[in-house]
């Protein structure tokens, strides 16, 4: 299950802390100006709602779009199209894309940064990653 704060303030611009916000295009500080949004823009801007597909009754898939605009391009000078696809049936399924619209190639880090309900820290098991390499 997924964890949302109690004190979260559900406000234009602000960041929920709960559920699983997306961090683009940068994760954590900014790597040049700290005084940039932690973990970019994506999570706090309103995002346009592409389609809702029910025609399978065990799955709704929902597709949202981030594009650049003038506040990101404030922020971030690159133009972009963010799609997140929400598949939600026995099992969340979450499918982040991007697609530079720019001539010049950028860099940018992503996350998915889940927050998960857990009854104790010491009763947390994380299972399929044994040959995953970690930094």
């Amino acid at each position: 299950m997924l964890w949302l704060s109690r004190a979260s303030l559900f406000a234009e611009g602000r960041a929920i802390r709960g559920g699983v916000p997306v961090c683009r295009p940068w994760f954590g500080r900014h790597p040049d100006n700290p005084a940039l949004p932690r973990h970019g823009f994506a999570r706090t801007s309103l995002w346009r709602l592409v389609e809702v597909d029910e025609s399978d009754p065990d799955l709704s898939v929902v597709t949202l779009e981030l594009q650049d605009c003038a506040q990101t391009l404030e922020l971030w000078p690159h133009h972009f199209i963010l799609r997140l696809r929400i598949g939600v049936g026995r099992s969340l399924e979450l499918a982040l894309t991007t697609r530079n619209r720019d001539r010049e190639s950028c860099t940018i880090t992503s996350a998915l940064h889940s927050y998960f309900t857990v009854s104790d820290f010491d009763n947390v098991e994380i299972r399929g990653l044994e040959n995953t390499p970690c930094s």
